[in-house]
């Protein structure tokens, strides 16, 4: 466990252990009570890892690509640890990246119970479904993509419109470009060898819009806006996110209603693994303005 007191008094505002969950219970214990103690945010991906040992969703389709299987029970099983332990020190949590319908029950239960904590989920993770990943039958290009190996992987298509559901209604707060490029030759290998991530910077945007844009989610514009901006700046305590007199300049200028072909030549990621490769979408951005200063212009 770090310093997390000394980190905050010179400016941290938030802590966490990234992409990997932290398997000692009591050692997370401590981490939450310190932090509750220093008045400091905790982030927590919700995992047990000693099941969760696969590289796609666990179930029928995997068992049919021959795939190991990463299990919701995993994502499960962590969620409740971690917020049992939430509730026993007091602390304030953001939980990162849930991917089950079944999670958005077991947060509510213990919203109920008062634990604070926000909630994020990845922004692919609303747009793709386990069956993305292709099987083999058609398009052999489409076949066992490794752009589309992320963790928490896609899960099945119920629990992908659970997420939706979860965003409308304020359940999620957060929505985040979960962006995790890989070197390709982390990517150019058998589905189970390859790399987890991808590259999601982008493509956070117009996901969102594209979302919003398709009448049968009844996403509204503002409501997936808030999540990339406002929601995450109020729950970090940052002036940013917000159009206001003596706000932070940050900008983007969008087109909300412009097609386009995303196309991994094309972005500017230094690793370019997308899985939204070859798909189209809706919004485009135009420019980007940070801290006042221009910093993109689409040509």
């Amino acid at each position: 466990m770090t310093e997390l007191g000394l980190m905050k008094q010179a400016g941290a505002i938030l802590f966490s252990n990234g992409d990997n969950c932290i398997s000692n219970t009591n050692l997370l214990r401590r981490v939450m009570q310190y932090a509750k103690g220093v008045d400091a945010t905790v982030m927590i991906r919700p995992d047990e890892p000693s099941i969760a040992t696969g590289s796609m969703n666990a179930g029928a389709f995997a068992a049919r690509l021959g795939l190991r299987g990463l299990p919701v029970q995993a994502e499960w099983i962590g969620l409740t640890r971690d917020l049992i332990l939430a509730e026993m020190t007091g602390a304030s949590v953001i939980i990162d990246q849930i991917s089950t319908g079944r999670s958005l029950d077991i947060i509510a239960d213990a919203r109920k119970r008062g634990v604070q904590m926000s909630v994020t989920a990845a922004a692919h993770s609303l747009f793709f479904n386990e069956l993305d990943i292709g099987d083999g039958t058609h398009d052999s290009r489409k076949a066992y993509l490794t752009y589309c190996k992320v963790n928490p992987p896609f899960r099945k298509e119920e629990d992908r419109r659970a997420l939706i559901a979860g965003l409308k209604s304020g359940e999620i707060d957060c929505i985040v470009s979960a962006h995790t490029p890989q070197p390709p030759e982390d990517k150019r290998l058998p589905f189970d060898e390859a790399g987890f991530g991808a590259a999601g910077l982008e493509t956070l945007l117009p996901c969102l819009l594209t979302l919003a844009s398709d009448p049968e989610y009844e996403l509204d514009l503002l409501t997936v806006l808030k999540a990339v901006t406002q929601r995450p700046a109020e729950i970090l305590g940052l002036p940013q996110g917000r159009l206001r007199l003596g706000a932070p300049a940050d900008l983007v200028r969008f087109s909300p209603t412009k097609p386009w072909k995303c196309l991994r030549e094309n972005l500017r990621s230094r690793s370019r693994n997308s899985p939204f490769d070859g798909r189209l979408l809706t919004g485009e951005v135009r420019q980007t303005i940070v801290a006042g200063k221009r910093v993109f212009d689409r040509k």
